[in-house]
């Protein structure tokens, strides 16, 4: 009972942000589907999970480099200042067109290419304003010289992607 009532309420909020959407009846016999079920979560609460094993199998990889420790360390100059962003659910904001959806193999192993390189593209127009942004998927590090300069680098990030519909994962 307690599983069907945490799966009943993943599909609605999936459903409330447009990350899935109800498969016409003359179109549920083609495709490819995926188990999607409820795991225990270390704090004793369930979770969702959707199991995208076998599709994974079947799609070609593709290497994209994404930022290292070392690489980090290299762009932190003397006197800088820091503030990080965590995006939420970084899997839901690079939206699919609705001829290409059938078939389409987003939420899988091409999932952390496609997102670095849309956000690459998202934050060029910041960083040819000469704001220093380094990410790594859905974590990104701003850095300025002065505690204001940072702030103020922090605002315009939000509002870029606030314009962009890029989601923050609350505080805790």
């Amino acid at each position: 009972p307690e599983q069907g009532l945490v799966m009943e309420q993943e599909v609605d909020t999936l459903l409330r942000k447009e990350a899935i959407e109800v498969v016409p009846s003359h179109d549920r016999e083609s495709g490819f589907y995926s188990r999607y079920f409820i795991v225990p979560k270390k704090d004793g609460g369930l979770r969702p999970f959707l199991d995208l094993r076998q599709l994974n199998r079947s799609v070609m990889w593709l290497k994209f480099r994404m930022l290292t420790v070392s690489q980090v360390v290299s762009q932190i100059r003397s006197e800088d200042w820091f503030v990080t962003i965590d995006l939420k659910d970084v899997s839901f904001h690079v939206s699919i067109l609705p001829q290409h959806r059938k078939g389409e193999a987003y939420h899988l192993a091409l999932s952390p290419r496609t997102f670095t390189k849309c956000v690459d593209a998202a934050l060029a127009p910041l960083r040819l304003r000469g704001i220093r942004i380094l990410k790594c998927i859905d974590d990104w590090l701003i850095l300025a010289q002065s505690e204001h300069m940072t702030a103020q680098h922090r605002d315009v990030v939000l509002a870029h992607m606030k314009e962009l519909g890029l989601r923050l994962k609350p505080r805790r």
